[in-house]
């Protein structure tokens, strides 16, 4: 719920079942949806912070996805909510926002369903928590109702979106991926894959060379005039990624 639930319209103690606490605009922890004001930076960092330290204790896992309740944000710099969420260390905000991190904050995204961004499916049987508690047996339909679908977890998604790559000036192409321990932690314990796609003239210029991760051969001879699928050990910190 959002922290003032004393001043007018409310108090929401108290008030009658059919009327103010009937308001939705009360249970919007990050913007105050109820009388069109923002919720303050430290009143929101503070839920952020607290809600990352108790899915830690209860699962063991740090969660790097972010959702406002009831799509409620606060939007001045000062209490930018997607601000505060990436410096809270969330990694992803669903809903109208999008990737959060070091260097940027993003609200708007326009991606959903595409080769850019998975597309959100809700959880049967309403896309709620209190719907998949009273019925756990209906979340299998997602699966056979979209059995077209290749999902993947959140985690994985930002771990992908998080991963730093670069170009080291050698012989050849040489490629550095770094997966950062926080938002790619993901990969600590899984593999993952990336597709290399070159311009026709670069595929030309290298040949059939050999393309090797962290020093082992992965691929000899390999056809670069089309798109290669790269697998990476389950290991956080930084790959090198030759082709010559």
């Amino acid at each position: 719920m959002q922290p003032d639930l004393f001043s007018p319209p409310g108090p929401w103690y108290g008030a009658d079942l059919d009327k103010e606490r009937a308001e939705v605009g009360w249970y919007r922890e990050f913007g105050d949806t109820r009388r069109n004001k923002e919720i303050p930076a430290a009143e929101a960092s503070w839920r952020m912070k607290t809600a990352q330290q108790w899915i830690q204790h209860q699962f063991g896992v740090t969660a790097l996805s972010f959702r406002p309740g009831g799509g409620g944000v606060s939007t001045s710099y000062t209490n930018c909510t997607e601000r505060l969420a990436a410096l809270a260390g969330y990694g992803w905000a669903g809903g109208r926002s999008g990737y959060l991190g070091t260097d940027v904050a993003i609200r708007g995204w326009a991606f959903y369903g595409t080769i850019e961004c998975p597309l959100a499916v809700a959880a049967p049987p309403d896309g709620h928590d209190r719907g998949i508690a009273q019925y756990p047996e209906q979340f299998l339909r997602a699966f056979t109702e979209h059995p077209d679908i290749e999902w993947i977890g959140l985690n994985e998604y930002v771990a992908y979106t998080h991963a730093k790559l670069a170009r080291l000036p050698d012989k050849g192409l040489h490629l550095q991926l770094t997966y950062d321990p926080h938002y790619c932690w993901h990969f600590k314990d899984n593999t993952s894959e990336w597709l290399l796609s070159v311009s026709d003239w670069l595929a030309k210029d290298l040949g059939s060379p050999t393309i090797s991760v962290d020093g082992k051969t992965l691929t000899a001879k390999a056809d670069l005039s089309k798109p290669s699928g790269i697998k990476m050990p389950a290991v956080l910190g930084t790959h090198s990624i030759r082709i010559k």
